[in-house]
């Protein structure tokens, strides 16, 4: 392996550190905002528990669409490695 091809792999390998680094506390935006929206449920009073619940509901739908997208950039690379 030559110097350059070396440095060219830290390069990459320093770069999938940055991305997880930069992408890992968006994971937790996700249960935090869960979180939130559980306590507004609690707080609510009876007659409008309904449309907490119904906002709780689409908080978890969101919550999975978010940590799917950003746990697949987290571990996806940019280039597929099939042939090296």
């Amino acid at each position: 392996m030559t110097r350059l091809e070396r440095r060219a792999r830290e390069r990459q390998h320093a770069s999938r550190a940055r991305r997880v680094v930069l992408i890992a506390p968006s994971l937790f935006l996700g249960s935090s905002f869960l979180v939130l929206l559980v306590s507004v449920h609690q707080v609510a009073p009876g007659d409008r528990k309904i449309w907490s619940l119904a906002a709780l509901a689409f908080g978890v739908a969101y919550v999975v669409l978010i940590s799917m997208n950003y746990g697949s950039r987290a571990t996806a690379s940019k280039r597929p490695t099939w042939g090296a």
